[in-house]
């Protein structure tokens, strides 16, 4: 009782739902709708850059990550896919 009138009570409960939301480890899926055309021309070129690396094969999911790296560290390629939006 001693505590409680000196206001050093242990903390109290947390509000249910009030929890700091969990940082995400999951990577996130997005998927992509390409033109026919355009899907063979990156699978052309998906076989021609496993060969110049020596690979057996490279995913097209390690070329679209390897594309949004070189996208947000080079301002030259963030202009070029800007102004490519900008034509469409």
């Amino acid at each position: 009782m001693a505590q409680r009138q000196a206001g050093t009570s242990a903390k109290a409960p947390a509000k249910p739902g009030h929890r700091k939301p969990a940082t995400r480890t999951k990577p996130v899926r997005c998927t992509v709708d390409l033109p026919p055309v355009l899907f063979r021309q990156l699978s052309d070129w998906q076989s021609q850059a496993a060969e110049q690396l020596g690979e057996s094969r490279i995913t097209k999911q390690q070329i679209l990550v390897a594309l949004v790296h070189e996208l947000l560290g080079d301002t030259d390629l963030e202009e070029a896919v800007l102004d490519r939006l900008n034509a469409e």
